[in-house]
């Protein structure tokens, strides 16, 4: 009833919303509530005095969420999520620490793929991991995984995510599990394990 009200079925000549300029899609009060929708989209699950990160330390940033640009959006971020139809506009969660991080030093390395065997960066994260005074972890899924027509068998963590994460942890550094995901995510082993050490912080 909803997409029939706003005009989801009419001809686009006939829609209000179709004649919306683009100074007004980006505009700077759409902007601050994305930013505050942004905000209120995190759940703490595990906060053991791990978190906030301090300014101005040595942070990597590792695992494939880190340096995604078009992995860490929805399914339904629509035709384009930046103008001209690329991904340019949407900042990596290991550059917005990185910027935040003023007088600091950031590591950033994927490590791992979200779903492959590739292991040809797990040794340069782990090196990464090794500098750092703090460790994110930012893992999870993107619409590779799972999406309108596709769904997953499993719940658990694709690839060599779940390995790569247990090798971070083995490091001992304090470490924050930050998980990008639409659907659920099944991660008990990252905070039950006798593997290793578990996640500071969950969120």
């Amino acid at each position: 009833l909803t997409l029939m009200r706003t005009g989801r079925f009419d001809p686009l000549n006939a829609t209000e919303w179709n004649s919306i300029k683009t100074d007004v899609v980006s505009s700077d009060e759409h902007k601050r509530i994305n930013y505050e929708a942004t905000l209120q989209s995190f759940v703490l699950l595990k906060n053991d005095d791990t978190l906030p990160l301090k300014k101005g330390s040595k942070i990597a940033v590792l695992g494939p969420q880190a340096t995604a640009q078009r992995g860490i959006l929805s399914g339904y971020y629509g035709d384009q999520a930046c103008f001209g139809g690329n991904f340019d506009c949407i900042q990596s969660i290991g550059n917005a620490i990185k910027e935040l991080n003023e007088g600091g030093k950031t590591l950033i390395a994927s490590g791992v793929d979200i779903n492959s065997t590739n292991s040809t960066g797990i040794a340069e994260a782990l090196a990464y991991a090794v500098l750092a005074d703090h460790v994110v972890l930012a893992l999870g899924i993107d619409n590779s995984i799972e999406h309108e027509g596709l769904d997953r068998d499993s719940i658990r963590l694709p690839g060599l995510q779940e390995m790569f994460a247990k090798l971070v942890l083995k490091i001992g550094k304090p470490t924050t599990l930050l998980l990008v995901n639409g659907g659920m995510i099944g991660f008990e082993d990252l905070v039950h394990s006798s593997e290793s050490p578990t996640p500071g912080a969950i969120v």
